[in-house]
């Protein structure tokens, strides 16, 4: 029987040796944290660690230092140093719980990420993806506004196209569309500088206006057609189009002018009796175009001077003249013919039948036209004469 009693109380004695050690007391529990390990980076604030279970004292200590509560700031690791570990205990009526060892992780703020250039567009054409690539196992955040670095408005990829961004209006100004591109880890804990990217929009200049009259009149294949000139107003380049087939005039279609303000006709396409129309817009020095005008030359029947036959003899008196004049003439030909009379820009002012071209005498009032030069046209069935007559009120 006493030996049975010596054996039980071996057993028990380290029960009770625990016992003298807390009183008679049990021992508290053993610290939890919400977050034993927490990880930051190195130009973030060091977090706080919560016991969410104390029921006595709480006790945190980093071999360095000691304090008491139920939350903790630690300091950040020494420089050169990626962790730090801590310890927190509780006690109790005096006794004291097991060790919870907690962990703080430091991670090195990755660099501003390498992107493409900046670019600059022409407000009517769409932009190309700014692009840039992580330097390490990060992920790139783009964002509209300065505004939003930090938060969760951000795209992620390596390239990024803005569809959002600042317009001008025409004849404006440039304007700039700035956005921002950071490398982040993949938790987000630690994210880079941001790195600026820039979008150029520049404006449509405005529409050229034209000098005196966008539609002129004017004689068949002629070379002396007046050309049409555009008001300068910058150093601009000229860009002329033929509005019927929409291609750009080139030595075929224009012998003069082709990028400049001023433009004419080969007299080759001044075909009798027809209406040819050029589009013309404007190029400022950052390449881009204004909006287009049209230009239109009206073409009559009327015959230039180098067709003229020769077997004709035409006078006109008085030359100058302000109130009428007589035109004589007398040919070889027979048959009907015309007589017209142009104005400088080729425009029929008058016109009368004639039954007999062999001998003419004819007289017309002059007394409302405008002063000028006028072309006065003899017209045959196998080509025909003029001469110029000055009309001075």
């Amino acid at each position: 029987m006493i030996k049975k009693l010596t054996f039980f109380f071996l057993i028990l004695l380290p029960g009770l040796n625990a016992l003298a050690q807390c009183g008679t007391f049990p021992k508290p529990d053993k610290p939890i944290l919400v977050s034993s390990t927490q990880t930051i980076c190195d130009y973030s604030p060091s977090p706080t660690y919560t016991v969410i279970n104390a029921t006595g004292t709480v006790t945190w200590t980093d071999n360095y230092s000691t304090s008491e509560g139920l939350t903790y700031i630690p300091s950040k690791p020494w420089t050169g140093y990626s962790s730090k570990s801590f310890y927190v205990m509780q006690t109790v009526n005096g006794c004291a719980s097991d060790t919870t060892i907690a962990n703080l992780l430091l991670i090195t703020q990755p660099k501003k990420p390498a992107t493409s250039v900046d670019q600059a567009i022409c407000v009517y054409n769409k932009p190309t993806s700014f692009n840039s690539k992580p330097s390490g196992l990060y992920i790139l955040k783009w964002y509209k506004n300065i505004s939003d670095i930090g938060t969760s408005n951000y795209e992620t990829g390596n390239t990024y196209l803005p569809t959002v961004y600042n317009k001008p209006m025409d004849g404006g100004s440039e304007l700039i569309t700035s956005f921002f591109v950071t490398q982040s880890t993949i938790n987000s804990n630690c994210e880079s500088p941001y790195s600026e990217l820039k979008l150029h929009v520049n404006p449509k200049p405005l529409p050229p206006t034209f000098i005196g009259n966008s539609i002129i009149s004017t004689c068949a294949y002629n070379s002396n057609v007046t050309p049409l000139s555009i008001n300068v107003t910058n150093n601009f380049i000229y860009l002329w189009v033929n509005f019927s087939t929409g291609l750009t005039i080139d030595t075929t279609y224009g012998y003069s002018g082709i990028s400049s303000n001023s433009f004419k006709p080969n007299a080759s396409i001044l075909e009798p009796n027809s209406t040819i129309q050029f589009n013309v817009r404007q190029q400022d020095v950052t390449g881009c175009f204004s909006d287009s005008i049209v230009g239109t030359y009206n073409v009559t029947g009327c015959i230039v001077f180098d067709t003229f036959i020769s077997a004709m003899n035409i006078s006109i008196f008085p030359n100058p003249t302000s109130q009428f004049i007589k035109i004589t003439a007398n040919s070889e030909m027979t048959g009907k013919g015309k007589l017209k009379l142009f104005n400088i820009s080729g425009v029929l002012v008058y016109e009368k039948s004639l039954t007999t071209v062999q001998t003419i005498a004819e007289t017309i009032s002059v007394a409302m036209l405008p002063n000028g030069i006028y072309t006065v046209v003899i017209e045959t069935e196998k080509g025909g004469k003029s001469a110029l007559v000055n009309v001075q009120h």
